[in-house]
């Protein structure tokens, strides 16, 4: 299926041309990374979405069950699939789903053992906010050692770890590890434009040791 070009994602702009089906969706990847719903919206309304476009909509608004369903679904098809069982992981972090994902964690460092690495990061994300720090701290342990990484899984998971040896840190009342550690994570996110958010936290995160 094809939209008419230009004018399909502005109805300002004289048409001209068609978009393919894959043009539209390159741009609805760039309107997800610019917080450009309306953009986003208007793709929708202009042609038949895409499971993957649908997917992209649906993350970008918040809507992590129905991503959780793609997800299960996109499992169900590839049940070998590690990068699958780590979008599972996400989805159930998005969520707030933090001891179902723990459970997850525990099984697939159990059935898929070369990639502990990984689920151990993604485990991080979930005993850190829990405040189950005994759990955070063999994670932690499991996610230094040698092992196979999926990609997506140590990008998503690189804040909460820098996160989860702060609280280490902190509580071994190590103060100078807590300054480094801290240090470090600004300067990562400086690298990466990190959001918001992250950045409050870590601010925070600093009263908190000068306090």
């Amino acid at each position: 299926m094809c939209v008419e070009k230009s004018g399909s994602f502005n109805l300002t702009v004289e048409r001209s041309g068609i978009f393919e089906d894959q043009d539209v969706s390159f741009l609805m990847e760039i309107y997800s990374c610019q917080d450009e719903p309306d953009g986003l919206s208007e793709g929708c309304l202009r042609r038949s979405l895409s499971s993957q476009d649908e997917l992209i909509i649906n993350k970008k608004a918040g809507n992590w069950a129905e991503v959780l369903t793609s997800c299960e679904q996109a499992l169900q098809m590839e049940p070998k699939s590690v990068q699958r069982y780590s979008n599972v992981l996400n989805c159930l972090l998005n969520m707030c789903h933090l001891q179902a994902m723990v459970t997850h964690v525990d099984g697939l460092i159990s059935r898929i053992p070369q990639y502990k690495k990984t689920w151990c990061m993604q485990g991080v994300q979930a005993a850190w906010r829990l405040g189950r720090w005994h759990l955070m701290d063999e994670y932690l342990s499991g996610a230094d050692e040698e092992g196979l990484l999926c990609s997506s899984s140590e990008s998503n998971a690189s804040f909460d770890m820098d996160v989860a040896k702060i609280l280490q840190a902190m509580m071994k009342k190590d103060n100078s590890s807590v300054g480094l550690q801290i240090r470090l994570s600004k300067q990562a996110l400086i690298c990466s434009s990190g959001c918001c958010r992250h950045g409050f936290l870590l601010a925070g995160l600093s009263i908190h040791r000068k306090t």
